[in-house]
């Protein structure tokens, strides 16, 4: 997709990165897009990096859970990968809390899976 950009990181350095940039928006838990798409189809799209298994220390999702960082034109992306979910596989991405990103995020991952759905944003 023109002027999109997505790049993802490893999980010290999307913290290194979340630290040194201008941004003051957070990650917003409450902010997420969900969508179910298969593990190889994922990796598929999101390419060589491997994912974190470790989340200790975070928000601690019930698992199994695999976890990407990334950064999408400044908007700081969390992927979660959910084996074990009800649905199936899923994910669940979340993003920070400027409600601008919504649409961007939405433009750009739209497309991944199948039964796209998302918060609404307060």
């Amino acid at each position: 997709m023109p002027g999109i950009k997505m790049k993802w990181l490893r999980q010290k350095d999307f913290w290194t990165y979340w630290e040194n940039s201008n941004s003051k928006a957070k990650i917003d838990f409450e902010n997420w897009c969900y969508f179910r798409i298969s593990e190889p189809a994922l990796r598929n799209l999101i390419g060589d990096i491997s994912p974190n298994q470790n989340l200790e220390g975070e928000d601690d999702p019930p698992g199994p859970v695999s976890r990407w960082y990334g950064n999408l034109n400044g908007i700081h992306i969390i992927l979660d990968f959910h084996q074990s979910h009800p649905n199936g596989e899923v994910v669940i991405l979340y993003h920070d809390e400027r409600p601008e990103s919504r649409a961007e995020v939405r433009e750009h991952f739209v497309r991944w899976g199948e039964d796209w759905q998302e918060s609404e944003i307060a």
